[in-house]
C-alpha cells in the first residue's frame, strides 16, 4: 500500500512540474489561484478532463495532493501543518511571480523526497532484556555495558543496521564517520536514557523534525561536519537538559529564530563553517548558561547590537573569518566573565572607543587580518587580565605613547604584518610583564633608542622582515632575560653604525635565533655576517657609506 501511495505521490508532483511549464501560455484557471487546498475540490483520478483533455490540476491544487497522500502514511506526530502551509504558500508566491515558480517546485520535491528517504531509513531494534548487552555485541558495533555505551563509529553505514540491537538503558550512541543521509524520525524512540549522541561526519541532508523528541536526557548533541541546509524549529524542543550542540561545518544559510528556545541549560553552541548571511537579534535570547558560542567561518557581514544582550555566563565568544566591516558599541556589554574573544580575518576598520570596557576578565584577545589602521590610546585600558593581544594583518602605520596602557598582565603581543613605520619611545609603557614580542613583517626602518625599557621582562622577540639598516646604541640593553631574537630578513648596512649590532651579536650568539643576519652591502660586504664585522671592514674608507660620516680620503704613497 505504502508504495502504491508513494507512486501516486511521485506522478503528482511530475504533473504539478508538468501542468506549470505546459499552461505557461494558457488563461488563467477560472477559480482563485490563491484558496485554501480542499481534497474534495478537485474529484477523483485521473486529474483530467475528458473533455478537453488538459490536467484540471493546478501546480499547488498537485502539490496539496501530493502532500494529504504523504501525510496519511505518517504518524500523527509527523503531522506539521504549519511547515507544509509554509511551503504551499511559498510556492503560491512563487508562481505569482511566474519564473521563480519552478524553483519553488523544485524545493518542495527535494524536501518531500527526503522525507520519503527518511521513512525508508531503519529503525533499531530496542532490548529491555536481562542479556541486552550481550545480544548488543552480535551486531556490527561495538557495544560496552560497562560505560553503557555503543560505538557505530566508522562502518561505512548508509543505513541504520537492522541486525543491531540497542539496549534500552544506552547512555551514549556513536554514528560518527559514516554515510547516513537521513534518519527516520523513531530512530531514537524509547532511548530516554542516551545522555550523549554523536552523528558526526556523515551526510546527513535531512532531518525530521520529532527525530530527537524521546531523548529528554540528552546532554551532548554532536551534528557537525553534515549537508543539513534546513532545520526545524521543533527539532530541538524536547530535548530540555541539552548542555553541549555543535551544528558546525554544515550548509545552514539560517536557523529558525525559535529553534533553541528551550535549550535553557545550553552551555555551549557551535554554529561555525555555515553559510549565515545575517542573525536574527533574538537568536540567543533566553540562553543565559551559555558559555561558549561559535559563530565563526560563516558570511555575516554585521552583529545584531543586542545578539549577546544577558548572555552574562559567556567566557569563549569566537566571530572570526566572517566579513564583518563594524562592530555595534553595545555588542560587549554587560559580559564580564568572557575570557576568550575571536575577532580575527573580518573586515573591521575601527574599534569603537568603548568596546572592551566590559570585558574585564578578558585573557586572549584576536584582532589578526583585520582593517584596522590606527587604535587609539585607552582603548584596551579596561582589560587588566589580558594575556595575549593579537592585531597582526592589520594596515598599522603607527603605534602611539600609551597605546597599551593598563594591560599590566599582558604576556604575548603579535603586531606583525602591518604597515608600522614609526614606534613612539613610550608605545610599550603599561605592559610591564611582556614576554613575547612579535614586530616582524613590517615597515621600520628604526627604533628610539629606549623603547625597550619598559618591557624588561621579554624574552621572545621577532624583528625580522623589517627595514632596518642598523640598531641605535643601547637598544637592546634593557632586555637581560631576552632567551631569542630574529634579526634576519633586513637591510642590514654594514658601516659603522652597525658596530654596536655587531658587538652585541658576539657577546649574545646564542640568542640568534634561526640564521644570522646578513649585510646587505655596501659593496662586497652584502651577504657577510654581521658578527664578523670589524672596524676595519666597516669604517675604513675603501667601505665607507654616506650614511653616517664622512669617507676618509687615504694618503696616496709615492
Amino acid at each position: 500500500m505504502h508504495s502504491l501511495r508513494l507512486k501516486v505521490i511521485l506522478f503528482v508532483i511530475g504533473a504539478s512540474l508538468f501542468i506549470e511549464t505546459s499552461n505557461a501560455g494558457a488563461p488563467p484557471p477560472s477559480r482563485p489561484f490563491y484558496h485554501k487546498y480542499r481534497p474534495l475540490d478537485l474529484g477523483p483520478t485521473p486529474f483530467v478532463d475528458e473533455a478537453t483533455g488538459q490536467c484540471i490540476l493546478s501546480p499547488c491544487d498537485a502539490l496539496g495532493r501530493a502532500r494529504d497522500e504523504l501525510y496519511s502514511i505518517l504518524d500523527e506526530k509527523e503531522k506539521v501543518q504549519s511547515q507544509s502551509r509554509t511551503l504551499i504558500g511559498e510556492l503560491q508566491q512563487a508562481v505569482a511571480h511566474g519564473k521563480d515558480s519552478q524553483d519553488a517546485l523544485r524545493k518542495i520535491i527535494q524536501l518531500m523526497e527526503q522525507r520519503i528517504r527518511s521513512l525508508e531509513q531503519s529503525v533499531w531494534t530496542l532490548d529491555k532484556s536481562s542479556s541486552r548487552w550481550n545480544k548488543c555485541s552480535e551486531g556490527p558495533c561495538t557495544c560496552t555495558a560497562e560505560t553503557r555505551t555503543v560505538s557505530c563509529w566508522r562502518l561505512d553505514l548508509t543505513f541504520v543496521p537492522r541486525s543491531q540491537n540497542i539496549p534500552h538503558d544506552t547512555k551514549a550512541l556513536d554514528m560518527g564517520a559514516n554515510r547516513l543521509g537521513t534518519l527516520n524520525k523513531d530512530a531514537f524512540k524509547g532511548m530516554i536514557l542516551l545522555n550523549e549522541l554523536d552523528l558526526f561526519d556523515n551526510q546527513i541532508e535531512y532531518l525530521p523534525d520529532t527525530v530527537f523528541d524521546s531523548l529528554e536526557n540528552l546532554i551532548n548533541l554532536k551534528i557537525h561536519k553534515n549537508k543539513l541546509k534546513v532545520l526545524d524549529e521543533k527539532i530541538f524542543i524536547a530535548n530540555i537538559n541539552l548542555e553541549t550542540l555543535d551544528i558546525s561545518n554544515n550548509e545552514l544559510k539560517e536557523v529558525p529564530v525559535g529553534v533553541f528556545r528551550t535549550l535553557r541549560r545550553l552551555t555551549v553552541l557551535h554554529l561555525s563553517s555555515n553559510k549565515f548571511a545575517r542573525l536574527d537579534e533574538s537568536l540567543l535570547r533566553g540562553l543565559n548558561q551559555l558559555e561558549d558560542v561559535d559563530l565563526s567561518r560563516n558570511e555575516l557581514t554585521e552583529l545584531p547590537p543586542l545578539l549577546l544582550d544577558g548572555l552574562t555566563k559567556l567566557k569563549s565568544i569566537k566571530i572570526n573569518d566572517n566579513q564583518i566591516k563594524a562592530l555595534p558599541p553595545a555588542l560587549f556589554r554587560g559580559l564580564a566573565d568572557v575570557e576568550i574573544l575571536q575577532l580575527q580575518n573580518n573586515e573591521i576598520a575601527e574599534l569603537p572607543e568603548k568596546i572592551f570596557r566590559d570585558l574585564t576578565s578578558l585573557t586572549q584577545l584576536v584582532l589578526t587580518g583585520n582593517s584596522l589602521v590606527t587604535i587609539s590610546p585607552g582603548i584596551f585600558s579596561s582589560l587588566e587580565q589580558l594575556h595575549e593581544l593579537h592585531i597582526g594583518g592589520n594596515l598599522l602605520e603607527h603605534l602611539p605613547a600609551g597605546v597599551f596602557t593598563g594591560m599590566e598582565r599582558l604576556e604575548k603581543l603579535f603586531i606583525l604584518s602591518n604597515n608600522l613605520r614609526e614606534i613612539d619611545s613610550e608605545a610599550f609603557t603599561g605592559i610591564p610583564q611582556l614576554l613575547w614580542l612579535a614586530l616582524n613583517n613590517n615597515l621600520l626602518t628604526s627604533l628610539p633608542h629606549d623603547v625597550f625599557e619598559p618591557v624588561p621582562k621579554l624574552q621572545r622577540m621577532q624583528l625580522d622582515s623589517n627595514h632596518f639598516m642598523f640598531l641605535p646604541e643601547g637598544t637592546l640593553e634593557p632586555l637581560k632575560n631576552l632567551q631569542y631574537v630574529n634579526l634576519i630578513k633586513n637591510p642590514w648596512h654594514c658601516d659603522c653604525s652597525i658596530l654596536y649590532l655587531t658587538r652585541w651579536i658576539n657577546e649574545h650568539s646564542d640568542l640568534i635565533w634561526d640564521y644570522q643576519p646578513k649585510c646587505r652591502g655596501p659593496g662586497e660586504l652584502g651577504g657577510k655576517s654581521v658578527y664578523t664585522m670589524t672596524f676595519n671592514d666597516v669604517c675604513d674608507g675603501q667601505w665607507m657609506s654616506m650614511m653616517s660620516i664622512k669617507n676618509r680620503v687615504r694618503a696616496r704613497v709615492r
